[in-house]
């Protein structure tokens, strides 16, 4: 884009450019989508029933959370067959493997229930053990990630610990996350092991994998095994709960306990167990220590019912509805609804200046709509104004940014609408900026602002911190964890933030000017374990540097 300087009684200078991106958010879809969720199928009159009732309730994708067939029906081609004749050819059935179809069986294998059941949703990964989807692929509402913490396959059981560090857990982070950039309303997580749960067994899958949920803050965190049905209260990580301990409860562990059950979307996960596909009930536990963290439950001993989840999605409220297909008449039901915005950021109109030097006290500010646009190589954007007394204001948008993380050490993300930034795993936000047209003034003051995005999960208790970044080489479309650019001492922090906020972290002037003239490069990062996420140049409320000179 061009500029030009117009010297006139009052110094002027004007930088033409759009302050407004295209944005590849995602778009809510206006028309709500239904989903189904169940473990523990089983291939017996209970489980037909269970089909049956998914048939006729309006899910049009269904995710059976593994231990299948039990060898009720064999092979696992004639498995198939019974659940596709009962279930019907409108619904698409999704499989996540459990530890009767893991390597050694012994009710089947993996891959074979694989065949027969193909995914149908065009996921990312290994399918059905370790893989993400987003639905509808044209205009998601919600990531769906499967996860198979605990099971047997070739690649040996370490590899799918999920322990912290492990390639599991890095998957698990790296999904939720690519989804919170993306713009994708809601993030449902789901395996077949449980940990937390109601039954008086150690978890068998990863307190590591757990405590990652809950500390990001999936909105829905499914699991199965146990061969009941029960729901907790709203979790997160809070006060004296630096993690959820198992065998215990602390109620900091609780961001909501609402009698309603009607929850609000981003401060916490709700964690149900689905195991009621079919296969006989057990007992839960409400006397065992951790039962308190559960609002309610379902099993051999309390109402024995047969059935699944339904979980219904707009872009702003997930319910979730306990369907029954046989057997007693427990029913549940629980809603997340999106809070109102607190604060938006309003973009300001560029003001154009005539090429023709005008002697005025006050410059012609046209107000216009940019035609938005992304160019691949950087180009000073933003606008100027002065006063007799204040000296020169600049508002630049970056020319260039994007985010790295530790967990994809490859992966860029130029195009992302959202900037990403994380201590655990390490997640660090890169901004470049524009600095040639100040070229001979003298910075008097400057700040970054930041806008956090929409999403209700986008704030953080943490402390985020700006950096310089000496080296300016980097490019958004190349950039990625391998080759980021190193990041100096601290500039500023901003904590304690919320969704939809703009924040300000105030820049020595110096630092600034050192760069005046050429390109100037920040990062932004956090020692924390709470996502921090603000919007990218591809977005509405592109990160703003504002400079003062004389």
């Amino acid at each position: 884009m061009k500029y030009m300087a117009v010297a006139v009684a009052l110094s002027v200078v004007v930088l033409s450019g759009a302050m407004l991106a295209t944005s590849s958010q995602v778009s809510s879809a206006t028309t709500p989508v239904s989903v189904g969720f169940a473990g523990d199928t089983g291939g017996n009159s209970n489980t037909a029933a269970v089909g049956d009732a998914i048939k006729t309730s309006g899910v049009s994708t269904f995710f059976n959370l593994g231990d299948m067939s039990y060898s009720e029906i064999t092979p696992e081609s004639a498995w198939c067959s019974f659940i596709s004749q009962h279930v019907g050819s409108s619904v698409s059935y999704e499989l996540v493997a459990g530890n009767h179809e893991d390597q050694d069986g012994p009710d089947g294998i993996w891959s074979n229930f694989a065949k027969c059941l193909p995914d149908k949703l065009g996921s990312t990964g290994s399918y059905p053990r370790q893989y993400y989807a987003d639905y509808p692929a044209s205009s998601p509402l919600v990531r769906f990630i499967m996860l198979s913490p605990k099971l047997t396959f070739s690649e040996g059981s370490s590899y799918w610990s999920y322990s912290a560090g492990t390639q599991g857990y890095n998957f698990a982070a790296s999904a939720i996350d690519g989804a919170r950039s993306a713009g994708i309303p809601w993030v449902v997580v789901g395996m077949h092991m449980y940990c937390l749960s109601m039954v008086n067994y150690p978890c068998a899958a990863s307190p590591d994998l757990m405590n990652l949920l809950v500390a990001k803050k999936v909105d829905l965190y499914l699991q199965a095994h146990d061969h009941g049905y029960a729901r907790s209260k709203q979790l997160a990580l809070n006060g004296t709960c630096t993690k959820i301990a198992l065998g215990s409860f602390n109620s900091d562990c609780v961001a909501s306990a609402s009698p309603s059950s009607s929850y609000v979307a981003g401060q916490g996960t709700v964690l149900a167990t689905v195991g009621s596909g079919g296969r006989s009930l057990n007992s839960e536990y409400p006397t065992n220590a951790q039962a308190p963290y559960f609002q309610t439950y379902m099993g051999s001993n309390n109402n024995p019912t047969y059935g699944f989840l339904k979980v219904d999605l707009t872009g702003t409220t997930l319910t979730g509805t306990f369907v029954r297909g046989s057997g007693g008449s427990y029913t549940d039901k629980f809603t997340l609804t999106k809070p109102t915005s607190t604060s938006t950021a309003t973009p300001t109109s560029t003001p154009t200046i005539s090429s023709t030097p005008t002697v005025t006290s006050t410059p012609t500010v046209t107000s216009s709509t940019p035609t938005p646009t992304v160019t691949s190589s950087p180009t000073p954007t933003g606008s100027a104004t002065s006063t007799a007394t204040t000296g020169t204001s600049w508002v630049l948008a970056p020319v260039a940014d994007s985010w790295v993380g530790s967990d994809s050490a490859s992966s860029t993300h130029g195009s992302d609408t959202a900037l990403y930034v994380d201590g655990s795993p390490l997640k660090v936000a890169y901004l470049k900026y524009d600095l040639s047209a100040l070229a001979g003034s003298t910075v008097t003051a400057a700040r970054l602002e930041l806008t956090t995005t929409s999403g209700t999960y986008s704030g953080s208790p943490d402390s985020q911190t700006l950096r310089p970044v000496a080296d300016s080489s980097w490019g958004e479309s190349t950039l990625t964890y391998s080759n980021r650019p190193a990041t100096g001492s601290a500039l500023g922090s901003v904590s304690a933030t919320t969704f939809s906020t703009t924040y300000q972290i105030p820049i020595a002037t110096n630092t600034v000017q050192a760069a005046v003239g050429g390109p100037f490069s920040l990062g932004v990062d956090s020692s924390g374990g709470d996502a921090f996420y603000f919007g990218s140049r591809e977005s509405t409320t592109p990160p703003k540097l504002v400079v003062t000179t004389n």
